[in-house]
């Protein structure tokens, strides 16, 4: 810390204290300058930004403390504090007058180093706040209703069904409602029901490539051509029904298939699943 003073016209540098850490001293009465060499610590200083926890913390007790006193900066070479923090010999020092200042501070304020900072340093962006951004598909990320608390593919479409048999239980106006155990055509339809819910929502526009061939059956289910139409096997072989990939149906059904076939590798998994379905990319 160097005090400036004017004595009978001629102005004088004494160096008052001298640490690495100065304790907040009452100096309202006086005029106080603070210099400094980093350009990107006087950016934190004078400008609010978004900056990381460490900075910010420094920057608030550093406003706080010298809130009324002006900051201005300072070339490295004219800083005469950096002589001792970047080391010299005792003669140097000695030369250096170290404990005067630098000579320009005994001239007038309107002569002393211009302090303004003309543009943001490159390295104030380092230190500033880390966002990281990630990219949410509410569509895939909510859980859809129709495997709301349900983990199992049979188990999701035998619920399914059951809504289907209230929705038309309460459509009858005088005709007996079914209370009966579901039947097997029930569970088939509700299962064909559900996936055309599913490609509607996901396959809405769906087409054909030069990878896949697609068109919908007599049924509304969109499904796909295979190159071996001509062989005389099942339908649902020849023609695999089209489902999207990342979904929570398609999810029940392989976790329920690799379950039913004793936990099958990637291999038999593939052709079992490609007997009837075939996936979207």
């Amino acid at each position: 810390m160097l005090l400036v003073s004017e004595v009978e016209g001629e102005s004088k540098v004494r160096l008052i204290r001298a640490k690495n850490r100065v304790a907040a001293i009452d100096a309202s009465s006086i005029k106080v300058t603070l210099w400094s060499d980093s350009t990107v610590a006087l950016w934190w200083i004078k400008e609010y930004g978004d900056w990381s926890v460490f900075v910010a913390n420094r920057v608030k007790e550093i406003r706080e403390l010298t809130g009324c006193y002006s900051w201005r900066h300072v070339l490295g070479n004219m800083n005469i504090a950096d002589l001792l923090s970047r080391g010299c010999t005792p003669q140097q020092m000695l030369n250096s007058k170290w404990w005067e200042g630098p000579s320009w501070l005994k001239e007038n304020p309107e002569s002393w180093p211009v302090s303004d900072i003309i543009c943001q340093p490159k390295e104030v962006d380092i230190e500033k706040r880390k966002r990281k951004l990630v990219n949410m598909n509410l569509t895939e990320d909510t859980h859809p209703w129709y495997a709301e608390r349900v983990s199992d593919y049979d188990k999701m479409i035998r619920v399914f069904t059951w809504i289907l048999r209230f929705v038309n239980n309460c459509k009858l106006v005088n005709g007996k409602c079914k209370d009966s155990e579901l039947s097997q055509s029930e569970i088939e339809y509700s299962e064909k029901k559900l996936i055309r819910l599913i490609q509607s929502y996901y396959l809405s526009d769906a087409k054909s490539s030069n990878f896949i061939e697609t068109f919908l059956d007599n049924e509304g289910i969109l499904r796909v051509k295979t190159k071996i139409i001509n062989r005389n096997d099942d339908r649902s072989f020849l023609y695999p029904i089209l489902l999207p990939e990342k979904c929570e149906f398609t999810k029940l059904l392989i976790r329920t298939v690799h379950g039913k076939n004793c936990h099958a590798g990637i291999h038999m998994m593939q052709c079992l699943l490609k007997e009837r379905y075939r996936k979207s990319y």
